[in-house]
């Protein structure tokens, strides 16, 4: 799993091989690289966490932690259940916040434009 989060607060999360159809069950590990500091790679966790979200009343919960220079060093995406079930029927999830967006999205089955960044972010690891 790869994640990158743009200066505009966008974040993206790919999921590769079996990792889409693991999560229904187990936390997926991955790394993530923030735009503003490309040269640090942070830790990255997704689950499917139907308590959490419903106790925030959200969707998608986001969990981040920083290095004092604003890096991100690790980030834990819980969704519920019903993402997840979009997310393996379309084979991407995307949620508007208002201030960024959240895009989940099956490597397998990308479109050009964001085949584009997942390669450009596969040659950063």
């Amino acid at each position: 799993m790869l994640g990158y989060t743009h200066d505009n607060n966008d974040i993206f999360v790919f999921f590769e091989n079996d990792e889409l159809s693991r999560l229904r069950e187990e936390k997926i590990q991955g790394n993530h690289i923030h735009a503003s500091h490309p040269d640090v790679i942070g830790d990255l966790e997704t689950v499917v966490d139907e308590e959490l979200c419903k106790k925030k009343m959200e969707l998608i919960v986001t969990t981040i932690q920083k290095y004092q220079n604003g890096a991100i060093s690790s980030m834990i995406v819980s969704i519920m259940q019903r993402v997840y079930d979009d997310l393996i029927k379309r084979g991407k999830y995307q949620l508007h916040e208002g201030y960024r967006h959240i895009n989940f999205l099956d490597a397998d089955r990308l479109n050009f434009s964001d085949k584009f960044l997942y390669n450009n972010l596969r040659t950063k690891l």
